[in-house]
């Protein structure tokens, strides 16, 4: 956890079980799962998305799990409603929007890349996404929080790591690198 908080360049996590996979059963990955959030900080993993798909010749999955809330908390934002599926659609369609846009870039390098809008808690649902798709590498940023802002805010990369079973690459906020 610490290293992977504190490195100040992309770190490639993989778990014992996936290696021996690699190694004995002769697994190859062919897809690249990338979790996105509208935000640039999620964005500064696709210079090393489009380097490691081009490279492995593998395809781009983008995903984006939109969590809809029906209830007031503090950091619900802009995404509350009170079971009207106009605003759910409405933001799921502006996700598949961004993603599309996303796409659009690294086809125009010549990658194949799909997107897929999800609904549900990131982490969760970015688990239950790779557990779908065979053979695949995550790659995504990590915020690098520690102590009580950790403790209270979670850690969507924690989580993808410790559960997808799947090996993550992980790149640090931009200003350390």
């Amino acid at each position: 956890d610490k290293v992977i908080r504190t490195a100040h360049v992309p770190t490639l996590t993989i778990t014992p079980e996936k290696t021996k996979q690699y190694w004995e059963n002769g697994v190859k990955i062919s897809k690249i799962l990338v979790p996105l959030d509208g935000f640039k900080l999620a964005e500064t993993v696709l210079p090393y998305v489009e380097d490691l798909a081009r490279r492995l010749s593998l395809e781009v999955v983008l995903i984006e799990a939109v969590k809809i809330f029906n209830v007031y908390t503090p950091y619900s934002g802009a995404l509350l409603y009170n079971g009207d599926d106009h605003i759910s659609v409405g933001v799921e369609e502006d996700a598949g929007d961004y993603l599309n846009g996303v796409a659009a870039t690294l086809r125009n390098t010549g990658l194949d890349v799909r997107c897929r809008v999800v609904r549900g808690s990131p982490g969760a649902s970015i688990i239950e996404a790779a557990q779908a798709m065979p053979d695949n590498l995550i790659a995504m940023t990590t915020h690098g929080r520690s102590g009580f802002r950790r403790l209270m805010l979670g850690s969507v990369t924690e989580a993808v790591i410790r559960s997808s079973g799947d090996p993550v690459v992980v790149v640090p906020p931009m200003d350390e690198i």
